[in-house]
Protein backbone atom coordinates (compact mmCIF):
# COMPACT_ATOMS: atom_id res chain seq x y z
CA UNK A 1 0.00 0.00 0.00
CA UNK A 2 2.90 2.35 0.57
CA UNK A 3 4.23 1.88 -3.22
CA UNK A 4 0.54 3.13 -4.56
CA UNK A 5 0.55 7.06 -5.52
CA UNK A 6 -2.15 9.62 -5.16
CA UNK A 7 -2.68 12.82 -6.02
CA UNK A 8 -5.82 14.65 -5.24
CA UNK A 9 -6.73 17.76 -6.77
CA UNK A 10 -7.73 20.99 -5.46
CA UNK A 11 -10.46 23.06 -7.85
CA UNK A 12 -10.35 26.72 -7.41
CA UNK A 13 -10.66 29.69 -9.69
CA UNK A 14 -9.01 31.83 -6.88
CA UNK A 15 -5.45 32.37 -4.98
CA UNK A 16 -5.77 29.57 -2.33
CA UNK A 17 -4.32 27.66 0.62
CA UNK A 18 -4.11 24.10 0.20
CA UNK A 19 -3.12 22.23 2.97
CA UNK A 20 0.41 21.59 3.47
CA UNK A 21 0.49 18.26 2.68
CA UNK A 22 2.52 17.26 -0.94
CA UNK A 23 -0.43 14.99 -2.43
CA UNK A 24 -2.62 18.29 -2.37
CA UNK A 25 -2.25 19.89 -5.90
CA UNK A 26 -4.20 23.23 -6.89
CA UNK A 27 -5.94 23.05 -10.18
CA UNK A 28 -7.20 26.40 -11.34
CA UNK A 29 -10.35 25.33 -13.46
CA UNK A 30 -11.77 27.59 -16.21
CA UNK A 31 -8.22 28.81 -16.87
CA UNK A 32 -8.71 29.67 -20.26
CA UNK A 33 -8.71 33.75 -21.01
CA UNK A 34 -8.29 33.80 -17.33
CA UNK A 35 -4.85 35.87 -15.30
CA UNK A 36 -2.72 33.12 -14.42
CA UNK A 37 -3.03 32.43 -10.88
CA UNK A 38 0.25 30.01 -11.24
CA UNK A 39 -1.11 26.56 -10.82
CA UNK A 40 -1.73 24.11 -12.95
CA UNK A 41 -4.22 25.31 -15.78
CA UNK A 42 -7.09 22.85 -17.20
CA UNK A 43 -6.74 24.71 -20.05
CA UNK A 44 -3.76 22.44 -21.54
CA UNK A 45 -3.66 19.23 -23.21
CA UNK A 46 -7.44 18.01 -24.02
CA UNK A 47 -10.26 20.03 -22.13
CA UNK A 48 -13.44 22.36 -21.85
CA UNK A 49 -11.92 24.89 -20.18
CA UNK A 50 -13.73 27.74 -22.13
CA UNK A 51 -16.93 26.09 -20.90
CA UNK A 52 -16.77 26.11 -16.97
CA UNK A 53 -19.53 29.26 -16.70
CA UNK A 54 -21.56 26.08 -18.07
CA UNK A 55 -19.93 23.36 -15.89
CA UNK A 56 -18.09 24.77 -13.02
CA UNK A 57 -15.66 22.37 -11.48
CA UNK A 58 -16.40 20.03 -14.04
CA UNK A 59 -14.01 20.93 -16.36
CA UNK A 60 -11.28 19.95 -13.93
CA UNK A 61 -12.61 16.56 -13.83
CA UNK A 62 -12.72 16.49 -17.84
CA UNK A 63 -9.03 17.46 -17.51
CA UNK A 64 -7.92 14.95 -15.11
CA UNK A 65 -9.92 12.74 -16.83
CA UNK A 66 -8.22 13.09 -20.18
CA UNK A 67 -4.44 14.07 -19.04
CA UNK A 68 -3.44 12.01 -16.01
CA UNK A 69 -1.78 8.56 -16.86
CA UNK A 70 0.15 6.49 -13.91
CA UNK A 71 -1.64 7.22 -10.88
CA UNK A 72 -3.68 4.86 -8.62
CA UNK A 73 -6.02 7.30 -7.03
CA UNK A 74 -6.78 10.34 -7.83
CA UNK A 75 -9.47 12.45 -5.73
CA UNK A 76 -11.02 15.76 -6.78
CA UNK A 77 -11.55 18.43 -4.11
CA UNK A 78 -12.68 22.01 -3.68
CA UNK A 79 -10.28 25.46 -2.80
CA UNK A 80 -12.34 25.37 1.02
CA UNK A 81 -13.76 22.28 0.92
CA UNK A 82 -11.88 18.57 1.50
CA UNK A 83 -12.29 15.50 3.42
CA UNK A 84 -11.53 15.78 7.14
CA UNK A 85 -10.68 13.22 9.70
CA UNK A 86 -12.19 13.46 13.64
CA UNK A 87 -9.80 15.93 14.01
CA UNK A 88 -11.07 18.05 11.77
CA UNK A 89 -7.75 18.07 9.61
CA UNK A 90 -7.69 17.43 5.98
CA UNK A 91 -7.33 13.88 5.23
CA UNK A 92 -3.49 12.80 4.90
CA UNK A 93 -2.28 10.24 2.48
CA UNK A 94 -2.33 7.30 4.87
CA UNK A 95 -5.55 8.17 5.63
CA UNK A 96 -6.66 7.97 2.25
CA UNK A 97 -4.74 4.77 0.81
CA UNK A 98 -6.40 2.97 4.43
CA UNK A 99 -10.03 4.03 3.52
CA UNK A 100 -9.10 3.24 -0.05
CA UNK A 101 -7.76 -0.25 0.47
CA UNK A 102 -11.75 -1.15 1.54
CA UNK A 103 -13.58 0.88 -0.67
CA UNK A 104 -13.69 1.74 -4.48
CA UNK A 105 -15.03 5.59 -3.58
CA UNK A 106 -14.77 8.16 -0.95
CA UNK A 107 -17.44 10.34 -1.01
CA UNK A 108 -19.21 13.49 1.22
CA UNK A 109 -21.30 12.35 3.93
CA UNK A 110 -24.81 12.58 2.00
CA UNK A 111 -27.12 15.65 2.68
CA UNK A 112 -30.34 14.29 3.38
CA UNK A 113 -33.46 16.10 0.85
CA UNK A 114 -36.88 16.51 2.65
CA UNK A 115 -38.47 14.16 -0.20
CA UNK A 116 -38.04 13.06 -3.15
CA UNK A 117 -34.29 14.35 -4.73
CA UNK A 118 -36.27 14.89 -8.17
CA UNK A 119 -38.25 17.37 -6.35
CA UNK A 120 -35.89 18.87 -3.96
CA UNK A 121 -33.96 19.73 -8.00
CA UNK A 122 -36.59 20.83 -9.28
CA UNK A 123 -37.50 23.66 -6.46
CA UNK A 124 -34.13 25.19 -6.98
CA UNK A 125 -33.09 24.87 -10.70
CA UNK A 126 -35.46 23.94 -13.67
CA UNK A 127 -36.70 20.65 -13.55
CA UNK A 128 -36.31 20.62 -17.35
CA UNK A 129 -32.62 20.12 -17.70
CA UNK A 130 -32.99 17.12 -15.19
CA UNK A 131 -35.64 15.70 -17.40
CA UNK A 132 -33.10 16.02 -20.54
CA UNK A 133 -30.62 14.51 -18.56
CA UNK A 134 -32.69 11.44 -17.64
CA UNK A 135 -33.91 11.21 -21.38
CA UNK A 136 -30.05 11.01 -22.45
CA UNK A 137 -29.43 8.61 -19.82
CA UNK A 138 -31.69 6.24 -20.59
CA UNK A 139 -31.34 6.35 -24.57
CA UNK A 140 -27.55 6.17 -24.20
CA UNK A 141 -27.73 3.54 -21.33
CA UNK A 142 -30.96 2.07 -20.39
CA UNK A 143 -29.13 -0.46 -18.14
CA UNK A 144 -28.77 2.31 -15.79
CA UNK A 145 -32.44 3.43 -16.19
CA UNK A 146 -33.49 1.58 -12.83
CA UNK A 147 -30.85 3.50 -11.20
CA UNK A 148 -31.60 6.75 -12.21
CA UNK A 149 -35.28 6.12 -11.16
CA UNK A 150 -34.10 5.06 -7.87
CA UNK A 151 -31.80 8.22 -7.20
CA UNK A 152 -34.72 10.93 -8.65
CA UNK A 153 -37.45 9.25 -5.98
CA UNK A 154 -34.81 8.77 -3.19
CA UNK A 155 -33.77 11.59 -0.95
CA UNK A 156 -30.26 11.33 -0.66
CA UNK A 157 -27.51 12.33 -2.69
CA UNK A 158 -23.74 13.67 -2.62
CA UNK A 159 -23.18 17.26 -2.45
CA UNK A 160 -20.66 19.08 -4.36
CA UNK A 161 -18.55 16.89 -6.80
CA UNK A 162 -16.21 15.76 -4.40
CA UNK A 163 -14.53 12.30 -4.75
CA UNK A 164 -11.16 10.10 -4.33
CA UNK A 165 -11.24 7.01 -6.44
CA UNK A 166 -8.79 4.85 -8.34
CA UNK A 167 -8.06 6.51 -11.63
CA UNK A 168 -9.60 3.76 -13.90
CA UNK A 169 -12.85 4.11 -12.14
CA UNK A 170 -12.72 8.01 -12.27
CA UNK A 171 -11.88 7.65 -16.05
CA UNK A 172 -14.76 5.46 -16.72
CA UNK A 173 -17.43 7.91 -14.40
CA UNK A 174 -16.01 10.94 -16.78
CA UNK A 175 -16.92 9.08 -19.92
CA UNK A 176 -20.00 8.19 -19.28
CA UNK A 177 -21.22 11.91 -17.42
CA UNK A 178 -19.85 13.92 -20.28
CA UNK A 179 -21.29 11.56 -22.62
CA UNK A 180 -24.91 11.62 -21.48
CA UNK A 181 -24.24 15.75 -20.68
CA UNK A 182 -23.40 16.37 -24.02
CA UNK A 183 -26.11 14.15 -25.56
CA UNK A 184 -28.69 16.58 -23.46
CA UNK A 185 -27.23 19.28 -24.48
CA UNK A 186 -29.15 19.63 -27.16
CA UNK A 187 -31.98 20.16 -25.22
CA UNK A 188 -31.04 22.45 -22.20
CA UNK A 189 -30.91 26.17 -23.22
CA UNK A 190 -29.48 28.62 -20.33
CA UNK A 191 -29.73 31.95 -22.60
CA UNK A 192 -31.76 33.44 -20.07
CA UNK A 193 -30.23 31.92 -16.75
CA UNK A 194 -27.80 34.08 -14.71
CA UNK A 195 -24.63 33.23 -14.15
CA UNK A 196 -24.91 31.42 -11.04
CA UNK A 197 -27.51 29.15 -12.76
CA UNK A 198 -25.37 28.88 -15.96
CA UNK A 199 -23.36 26.43 -13.95
CA UNK A 200 -26.30 23.89 -14.98
CA UNK A 201 -24.13 20.70 -15.22
CA UNK A 202 -22.44 21.19 -11.78
CA UNK A 203 -25.59 21.01 -10.41
CA UNK A 204 -26.84 18.59 -12.40
CA UNK A 205 -23.93 16.31 -12.34
CA UNK A 206 -24.90 16.31 -8.52
CA UNK A 207 -26.61 13.32 -8.41
CA UNK A 208 -24.94 11.68 -11.16
CA UNK A 209 -22.30 9.84 -8.82
CA UNK A 210 -24.92 8.34 -6.65
CA UNK A 211 -26.44 6.60 -9.83
CA UNK A 212 -23.20 5.51 -11.19
CA UNK A 213 -21.90 3.85 -7.87
CA UNK A 214 -25.40 2.22 -7.27
CA UNK A 215 -25.31 0.78 -10.83
CA UNK A 216 -21.72 -0.45 -10.67
CA UNK A 217 -22.29 -1.89 -7.30
CA UNK A 218 -19.21 0.49 -6.03
CA UNK A 219 -18.11 0.15 -2.33
CA UNK A 220 -18.13 3.54 -1.35
CA UNK A 221 -16.63 5.57 2.14
CA UNK A 222 -18.94 8.74 3.02
CA UNK A 223 -16.30 11.15 4.76
CA UNK A 224 -16.79 14.67 6.54
CA UNK A 225 -16.04 17.51 4.36
CA UNK A 226 -14.62 20.42 6.19
CA UNK A 227 -14.86 24.35 4.84
CA UNK A 228 -11.34 26.14 5.31
CA UNK A 229 -12.35 29.54 4.43
CA UNK A 230 -15.47 31.53 3.09
CA UNK A 231 -16.71 31.97 -0.67
CA UNK A 232 -13.85 33.73 -2.54
CA UNK A 233 -16.96 35.81 -3.77
CA UNK A 234 -18.85 36.17 -0.82
CA UNK A 235 -15.43 36.78 1.35
CA UNK A 236 -15.23 40.29 -1.89
CA UNK A 237 -18.93 41.60 -1.69
CA UNK A 238 -18.33 41.86 2.37
CA UNK A 239 -15.33 43.51 1.39
CA UNK A 240 -16.91 45.94 -1.35
CA UNK A 241 -19.72 46.75 1.15
CA UNK A 242 -17.42 47.44 3.92
CA UNK A 243 -15.78 49.85 1.91
CA UNK A 244 -18.83 51.79 0.74
CA UNK A 245 -20.09 51.83 4.36
CA UNK A 246 -16.74 53.01 5.66
CA UNK A 247 -17.36 55.96 3.34
CA UNK A 248 -20.51 56.75 4.45
CA UNK A 249 -22.00 55.33 1.22
CA UNK A 250 -25.14 53.30 3.16
CA UNK A 251 -27.74 53.41 0.35
CA UNK A 252 -24.88 52.14 -2.29
CA UNK A 253 -24.25 49.15 -0.04
CA UNK A 254 -27.88 47.99 0.80
CA UNK A 255 -28.20 48.87 -3.10
CA UNK A 256 -25.19 46.58 -4.23
CA UNK A 257 -25.87 44.16 -1.42
CA UNK A 258 -29.82 43.40 -2.61
CA UNK A 259 -28.87 43.03 -6.50
CA UNK A 260 -26.12 41.00 -5.46
CA UNK A 261 -28.14 38.48 -3.80
CA UNK A 262 -30.90 38.47 -6.21
CA UNK A 263 -28.49 37.27 -8.98
CA UNK A 264 -26.29 34.89 -6.28
CA UNK A 265 -28.31 34.06 -3.15
CA UNK A 266 -26.57 30.96 -2.41
CA UNK A 267 -23.54 33.70 -1.04
CA UNK A 268 -25.55 33.56 1.79
CA UNK A 269 -26.01 30.09 2.55
CA UNK A 270 -23.95 29.11 5.72
CA UNK A 271 -21.32 26.79 3.66
CA UNK A 272 -20.67 30.16 1.52
CA UNK A 273 -21.06 33.24 4.42
CA UNK A 274 -19.54 30.56 7.20
CA UNK A 275 -18.89 33.29 9.69
CA UNK A 276 -22.20 34.96 9.65
CA UNK A 277 -20.73 38.05 8.88
CA UNK A 278 -22.88 39.00 5.28
CA UNK A 279 -25.94 37.73 7.53
CA UNK A 280 -25.46 40.45 9.58
CA UNK A 281 -24.59 43.22 7.31
CA UNK A 282 -27.89 42.10 5.59
CA UNK A 283 -29.52 42.48 8.87
CA UNK A 284 -28.08 45.82 9.56
CA UNK A 285 -28.89 47.34 5.81
CA UNK A 286 -32.21 46.67 5.65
Amino acid sequence: MDQQSIIIFVATHVKCNPPAIPIYVPLHVGREGREDLGYVGDNIGKNISDLNYLYGELTGLYWISQNIQGMDYIGLCHYRRYFINEQKYPLNRQEYLSILKDHDIIVPVHQQCDGAYYDYFCRFHNGKDLDAVGRALKTLYPDYSDSYDKAMSGQRFFYGNLMVTSLDILKDYADWLFHIFSAASAEIDVSNYDAYHKRVYGFLSEQMIMIYIMKNGLSYHEVPVGLSEQKAETAMLINQLKELLDRGKRTEASSLLMDTLKKRPDLLADNADTEGELKQLLQSLR
